[in-house]
């Protein structure tokens, strides 16, 4: 518990202290170096797990990701949505759909299809968090909390009072009661967002005729999206393990 809390402390101050360095430079570099253990962290869950395999992944996202951002991206959020969302409703449902004995018989395709599908989303992740820098740094570090106080309440109301388990065999220790607790935590992070911050706010939540019910809509929706790629990640590790 105690080095959990001091790891989560000291990313955080790490991650700040990037953000308000006052050069995109360094968060792009910050990100490139994010990208590269994530796509290898990735490729590794993925059943590729040969040095070789794992260095060529890298390499390729990499250069992907400086194509794109060489190519002169606009402060704009399209590409990001648009290829990630659809993609990771997709991927985590046919991940979570699938009895778990599936998973860990991976067929060689089914590999292929999950590395592929990780390495655009980790892409368009990377390509959101350096666009929402170039939008408003508030903005990019709220979206951010919106995860740390998920995970957060999850975690601290599962020990307190989780009793339901959410995936038994995929992830005994994530329960129902923490479900609640971080939808419920993020719901009120957004009314406390939309009130002490009214100008430093996505651009869905201000064209909103009702602003803080699309506030409390997209944090929500965010951190379902964060319980989901918990419970894919627990699949993988457990495909991994075997």
């Amino acid at each position: 518990m105690r080095t959990r809390v001091m790891t989560a402390v000291a990313l955080l101050l790490l991650v700040v202290a990037v953000l308000f360095s006052g050069s995109e430079t360094v968060w792009v570099t910050f990100l490139a170096v994010l990208l590269a253990l994530a796509a290898d962290e990735w490729t590794t869950l993925s059943g590729f797990r040969g040095l070789w395999w794992r260095a060529l992944t890298v390499v390729f996202t990499l250069c992907v990701a400086a194509s794109r951002y060489l190519g002169g991206m606009t402060a704009e959020l399209p590409f990001a949505l648009v290829i990630f969302v659809p993609l990771w409703i997709v991927g985590a449902g046919w991940m979570l759909s699938r009895p778990l004995q599936e998973i860990r018989g991976m067929a060689l395709a089914e590999r292929w299809l999950s590395l592929l599908l990780g390495m655009v989303c980790l892409l368009a992740l990377a390509e959101a968090l350096l666009q929402l820098y170039r939008i408003d740094i508030a903005v990019l570090l709220a979206s951010m909390a919106v995860v740390w106080v998920s995970d957060s309440a999850a975690y601290f109301a599962g020990r307190r009072f989780g009793k339901r388990k959410l995936a038994p065999v995929t992830s005994p220790g994530k329960s129902w009661e923490g479900v609640w607790a971080a939808l419920l935590a993020v719901a009120l992070m957004g009314m406390i967002w939309v009130m002490i911050a009214p100008t430093h706010l996505p651009r869905l939540v201000i064209v909103s005729s009702l602003p803080s019910l699309a506030m409390v809509a997209l944090c929500v929706l965010a951190a379902m999206a964060g319980i989901s790629g918990d419970l894919v990640e627990s699949r993988l590790k457990d495909r991994k393990s075997t």
